[in-house]
């Protein structure tokens, strides 16, 4: 693993200059202070035992304490497994590459419910093996627990993710003349939908010098999205979600942009500077 993470790095610099890995998690610890490792493990901690655990209750009730403790109970019971497969066997390649995953998704700055998907068959095995003989009964109430509140309230509804959650938006930019420039936080996503090529938004320190950077870039629309996830729901207080709320509020500023087209229904809304 190492000797194919420096390959990739090496390539990376070669191209860029720099590896983006390595600048994104600066950027995740980049006002921490020497304890923001140990923050981050504990806001990560609870996000994804939250998760876990919301995958077996109905929909209404997936995050929050009940999530939370359904959640620690079967991290507990995996961490025994893990024990019990050590102690068994102290090369164990699959508890040691689930203790490795573990170790980076604590540090990491990121979260997302799909990190988790590539690991699930590691967790249900330590899951498992700390149950022992409990195991295939529990499973199967886990199991039917998991159809029952997930998967048969979806069966015969549409999906959510037949369009694109800001659809309407995307349409409108898409009826704008070319060419336009767009630019957002999510600029590639963006871009892609509406069909204009997009950028991302500039770092500046007030409203005055981000639309003056705007217009330097030569920027016809900026789209914000209320309540985006950035993959740091769990740690509200991360530079990255404070340089987004800080670019909300620069757009908010009537002196240096108008806000020309909003569509209420996906919290969205176009504006262009002054």
């Amino acid at each position: 693993a190492a000797a194919a993470y420096a390959a990739w790095s090496a390539w990376s610099w070669s191209k860029s200059g720099g590896v983006d890995k390595v600048a994104l998690l600066g950027q995740a610890y980049a006002a921490g202070g020497v304890l923001a490792p140990l923050r981050q493990a504990a806001v990560n901690a609870r996000w994804y035992l939250s998760d876990w655990g919301g995958g077996f209750l109905p929909p209404s009730r997936a995050s929050g304490a009940l999530a939370l403790a359904v959640g620690a109970a079967l991290g507990l019971l995996a961490a025994r497994g893990l024990l019990r497969a050590l102690r068994r066997r102290g090369d164990d390649p699959a508890a040691w590459v689930l203790l490795g995953a573990a170790a980076l998704h604590a540090l990491w700055g990121w979260q997302y419910e799909r990190y988790l998907l590539p690991l699930l068959p590691l967790m249900l095995w330590a899951l498992a093996e700390g149950l022992e003989r409990a195991a295939a009964p529990a499973l199967a109430v886990l199991l039917v627990l998991q159809l029952g509140a997930q998967t048969l309230p979806r069966l015969g509804r549409p999906s959510p993710w037949r369009t694109p959650e800001l659809a309407r938006t995307y349409a409108w930019l898409s009826a704008r003349p070319r060419p336009a420039l767009l630019s957002s936080a999510m600029f590639v996503r963006d871009g892609w939908w509406s069909g204009l090529p997009s950028a991302a938004l500039p770092d500046a320190p007030d409203a005055a010098a981000f639309a003056a950077a705007l217009k330097s870039e030569r920027a016809a629309y900026v789209l914000r999205q209320d309540g985006l996830d950035v993959g740091m729901g769990g740690d509200p207080g991360s530079s990255l979600r404070r340089g987004l709320e800080r670019d909300d509020a620069f757009l908010d500023d009537a002196r240096y942009f108008r806000k020309v087209h909003e569509e209420p229904s996906e919290h969205a809304q176009i504006f262009v500077p002054r």
